[in-house]
């Protein structure tokens, strides 16, 4: 299993997204703002939506690694 750069394993999976959707995640390529490609992009996205859900209390915070 791939490693971040500060040890956290990391998961990779398939996903299967509409036309349209796949050609917003190119338009934020093309922004740079998310990353230069689609899992980075995909990536942020869902990471950014997973702390606006912690912060609304929807999800706790993952429970820190010692």
């Amino acid at each position: 299993m791939p490693e971040t750069k500060s040890g956290d394993k990391k998961t990779s999976f398939t996903i299967s997204l509409s036309p349209q959707a796949i050609e917003m995640v190119e338009d934020l390529i093309k922004l740079g703002i998310y990353g230069t490609n689609r899992g980075e992009v995909v990536r942020a996205l869902v990471n950014h939506r997973l702390e606006d859900l912690i912060g609304k209390g929807v999800l706790k915070p993952p429970v820190p690694r010692s």
